[in-house]
């Protein structure tokens, strides 16, 4: 049976661009267990010990909306995994201009 694992959210860092937090629970399963965060498809973060938020950097070069990928591996091999697309870039300001005759 594969283990239950919801991925909360994904949170960018509003003081560091490219800094993100990801709140993940695991259900089943027996710990410790393992963590892994992909972002469409790279490794971007892993972890060997238990909590529920992570942080992890994005690579440079991103489009404005990327896959975030979060698997977890029991320590007897069990594992299961979730995705979910994100906003990578920030939203362009919208600048009004006003035209004068």
């Amino acid at each position: 049976m594969a283990l239950d694992l919801t991925l909360h959210d994904v949170v960018p860092d509003g003081d560091e661009p490219g800094l993100f937090t990801v709140h993940v629970s695991v259900g089943g399963g027996r710990g410790p267990f393992r963590l892994y965060v992909y972002l469409d498809g790279e490794l971007v973060g892993a972890w060997h010990e238990a909590s529920d938020r992570y942080e992890f950097r994005a690579p440079e070069q991103r489009g404005p909306r990327s896959v975030v990928t979060v698997r977890a591996i029991d320590s007897t091999g069990r594992w299961g995994g979730t995705s979910r697309v994100i906003r990578t870039a920030p939203v362009p300001a919208v600048v009004a201009v006003a035209a004068s005759t």
